[in-house]
């Protein structure tokens, strides 16, 4: 089945690679009552066609005031923020300069890059 953005977009997104950080963010909103925040999961693999989808959404540049970005570093931290970075490039969305340094535009673009150990 392919994947298509949802109908109708909330001002303030939260894109997150899997269902484990959806559940997560979803308690965590709930519990610290941050309000509306629609969380979208867009896949590891799958995120730049499906960020690319939402972006060419009708509503997308009218709606979205706040964009957060969640993905997990793998192997380097760097090369997550990087390949983000050419997404939203390639969206002609403002970059951040680096990651948990918001862009202060609109829409608002946040990268956090969550790093493993073990």
């Amino acid at each position: 089945m392919t994947w298509q953005a949802p109908e109708t977009l909330e001002p303030v997104l939260l894109l997150v690679e899997g269902r484990e950080e959806v559940i997560f963010f979803e308690e965590f909103i709930r519990y610290h009552q941050l309000g509306k925040i629609q969380i979208l999961e867009l896949g590891k693999y799958s995120f730049r066609g499906r960020f690319l989808a939402l972006t060419a959404a009708t509503d997308f540049a009218d709606t979205v005031k706040s964009i957060g970005i969640v993905r997990d570093a793998d192997d380097s931290a760097v090369t997550a923020f990087e390949s983000i970075s050419d997404v939203l490039k390639v969206a002609r969305l403002p970059i951040p300069s680096n990651i948990l340094a918001p862009t202060h535009t609109i829409p608002n673009i946040n990268v956090l890059i969550n790093l493993s150990f073990g």
